[in-house]
């Protein structure tokens, strides 16, 4: 049986800990931020989530063929993790400007649109390699339940 190294338990518990904190400012927070901030209406903001969760659907198993199909000579989901952290670290600056300050009438709702979309897509460029990094941890199912006793 392999063996996990503590620190490669610890390495993944971190960036579990980390994508998972924007993740929940983001479910948290928006809502309220384009509501009490931006000014926005109830009804736009939540036809938005759900129109983003339906991109989600059809994104994310787009994205996992596409993981499965990269060869880098740094694998196949450190890639992916990179550069969906850093694109969607910018895109969080940008999804919480207030675009009421600089923008009027029906920009402002693009804005959001654009946004919150790009912040998804984003999201899911290293999200879904994330996850989709366990079963290549170990082929033992004992081991790779041990990665959720750190997270």
């Amino acid at each position: 049986m392999e063996k996990l190294l503590w620190k490669e338990k610890l390495s993944y518990g971190i960036g579990a800990y980390g994508k998972d904190f924007i993740y929940n400012m983001i479910a948290a927070f928006l809502m309220i931020f384009y509501t009490d901030v931006v000014g926005v209406s109830l009804i736009f903001v939540s036809t938005l989530f759900l129109v983003v969760r339906i991109v989600d659907a059809i994104t994310n198993p787009f994205m996992g063929w596409l993981v499965d199909n990269t060869k880098t000579k740094w694998g196949k989901f450190r890639p992916w993790i990179l550069i969906g952290t850093i694109i969607n670290s910018f895109v969080l600056i940008l999804l919480y400007l207030n675009p009421a300050t600089f923008l009027q009438g029906i920009l402002i709702n693009v804005w959001c649109i654009v946004t919150y979309l790009l912040w998804s897509l984003t999201y899911t460029l290293m999200d879904v390699p994330f996850w989709a990094m366990i079963p290549a941890f170990s082929n033992d199912a004992k081991v790779r339940n041990e990665i959720f006793y750190v997270i």
